[in-house]
């Protein structure tokens, strides 16, 4: 059977490294409805941390799984105490509960919580890490905390675990926590932006926004809207690569009706966002290509050849809906050029932090947590715009090493 796990479990050291790993995979293919809380039993937290390192133990439970077990993968993440151990990815089904495997996470907190408890020492780390995550992943997904969503391993009618993850995890109680944990915010967690105006913006000649009901592509569609109509940003979101705003259109104050609905932040201009052309995009890695050898065609039509001569840009966006800017102001180590776009890339094709200068590039997480770009490569480097010899040579970026660092923005 063909192993889905990772080969290398991931390491993340906080919520706020797992909320970034998260936030960067791509759900297009399996998008989990709920997660499920397990705890290990064996090993117990104090086998845990006085035998094997915590990275050799993921190897050998990898090991277990694929090779002596023949799964097909294994729970999503274990929880320590210290860190979050990614060892099947999240936007691929996992083995963990045979009623759920196919729809919902498994997260195993280490421990045996019959016998160990999760209010004192190394186990209530576990079980606030534990909190933190469910917390996050309800909030990313937008799943309401309870009995639907959330599972614990004795409830599966098909599995024989009639313990796990133990007696001393009281559910009720972890709801709560769960809860609560999202009212507060926990130490890591990012707050709802204040409510700014906005407009629609960007919708192709003729075409309308969808409004839907979550921050999903398939969610259902509740109103439309065109280009220059008035909004309020109340929220926002990523699901996958898409980052979504929550949105209300009209007042609920005297007999009004405020309707409230979701749509791609791409179609909508904050009020509190700068205007692109007096921004930077700072400290990007930026990589050489059309040298001699990699001379090559353009995913613009209007392009015909990039080469050792043409003056350009790729960018990891198409702009689909209207006329791509007209040029960028490319800053070097030793130098400063206006250059054209002419192509897409790298590693992604819709990275919306072209848009938006308070992110950063998808291929820096992609880059660190080992995830597939949009074009289905694992990335080499972090670049989040690609330089022409011409202008890699303008701006002081060497040839031969193939990249450096640069700000942009548009013209």
């Amino acid at each position: 059977m063909t192993w889905r796990g990772r080969e290398t479990a991931l390491e993340l050291k906080s919520i706020g490294e797992f909320k970034a790993y998260m936030q960067g995979l791509d759900y297009r293919n399996w998008r989990p409805s709920g997660i499920v809380q397990h705890n290990t039993s064996s090993p117990t937290l104090y086998q845990w941390w006085h035998s094997v390192p915590p990275e050799e133990r993921m190897a050998n439970l990898i090991s277990y799984y694929r090779d002596d077990m023949g799964w097909s993968a294994g729970p999503h993440v274990f929880v320590d105490g210290k860190s979050y151990w990614v060892l099947t990815d999240l936007n691929v089904s996992g083995v963990h509960s045979p009623s759920w495997n196919a729809t919902m996470l498994g997260i195993e907190m280490v421990g045996d919580y019959e016998t160990e408890s999760d209010e004192t020492g190394m186990g209530a780390q576990v079980m606030d890490m534990t909190i933190a995550l469910f917390g996050e992943c309800c909030s990313f997904f937008g799943w309401q905390v309870n009995n639907t969503n959330i599972k614990q391993h004795k409830e599966d009618p098909k599995s024989d675990h009639d313990d796990c993850p133990g007696r001393n995890v009281v559910k009720a109680e972890f709801l709560d926590d769960v809860t609560n944990y999202m009212g507060d915010g926990g130490d890591d967690h990012t707050p709802q932006p204040t409510e700014v105006d906005g407009e629609v913006y960007g919708v192709a000649e003729g075409d309308h926004l969808n409004v839907r009901a979550s921050a999903s592509s398939s969610a259902p569609v509740i109103g439309e809207a065109e280009n220059g109509d008035l909004v309020k940003v109340v929220g926002d979101v990523y699901n996958g690569s898409t980052r979504w705003l929550r949105i209300r259109f009209g007042s609920d104050e005297g007999t009004g009706v405020a309707i409230y609905g979701w749509a791609s932040a791409a179609y909508i201009r904050r009020s509190d966002a700068p205007a692109p052309e007096d921004t930077w995009h700072e400290d990007i890695t930026a990589t050489v290509f059309g040298m001699e050898g990699d001379e090559q065609d353009s995913a613009y039509p209007d392009i015909d050849w990039i080469d050792e001569d043409t003056v350009g840009v790729s960018l990891p966006y198409k702009w689909r809906d209207g006329p791509r800017p007209s040029a960028v102001v490319v800053q070097g180590p030793s130098g400063t050029i206006e250059a054209s776009i002419c192509d897409v890339g790298p590693w992604n094709t819709s990275d919306s932090y072209v848009l938006d200068t308070r992110q950063r590039p998808m291929a820096e997480k992609q880059y660190r947590y080992g995830q597939e770009a949009q074009n289905g490569q694992v990335p080499s480097n972090d670049a989040g715009i690609d330089l022409t010899v011409p202008v890699a040579e303008a701006v002081g970026i060497s040839i031969d090493a193939g990249k450096g660092k640069v700000r942009w923005r548009f013209k």
